[in-house]
């Protein structure tokens, strides 16, 4: 019995399944290059590629505080990278708004601007914990002394 699917049908399905699986990712890739979708994608592509950065500075810098060592060196870094990346997702958000143009033509786009929200609250949500933990941490004032 354990036998059956070796060598078999399962095999050909795998196969096919694989083949198919490419097809599709190859179609999205031509369909997003040929309609000019990856120009509005990619900008929503940009700015969350950066959020995963900022958030690992923001941990690193959690991190430091607890231990007691100087967290300034990258608090900065973190700081800077949560602003330019907020103040673009609050540029997308009015970009990607859904509506009607004054000639009646469609403007924005729901799913961009539904992704744009998803990030912003996430962000929200990250930025609230890290700085709780970091006003709850005792060594605080020692970590923020000048080097």
């Amino acid at each position: 019995m354990g036998g059956l699917f070796i060598g078999g049908a399962h095999d050909y399905l795998a196969a096919f399944m694989s083949i198919r699986n490419r097809g599709r990712s190859v179609g999205l890739m031509l369909w997003l290059a040929f309609s000019g979708g990856i120009l509005r994608l990619w900008k929503i592509f940009g700015t969350s590629n950066q959020l995963p950065a900022t958030f690992v500075l923001g941990i690193g810098s959690v991190w430091l505080l607890r231990n007691g060592k100087r967290v300034w060196y990258v608090l900065m870094p973190a700081l800077f990278m949560l602003a330019t990346t907020g103040a673009s997702l609050i540029r997308l958000l009015s970009k990607f708004l859904p509506g009607r143009a004054l000639d009646g033509k469609a403007i924005g786009n729901a799913t961009l601007f539904g992704a744009d929200i998803v990030l912003m609250a996430l962000t929200a949500y990250l930025v609230a914990a890290g700085a709780r933990e970091m006003l709850r941490t005792p060594q605080r004032k020692a970590a923020f002394a000048a080097a």
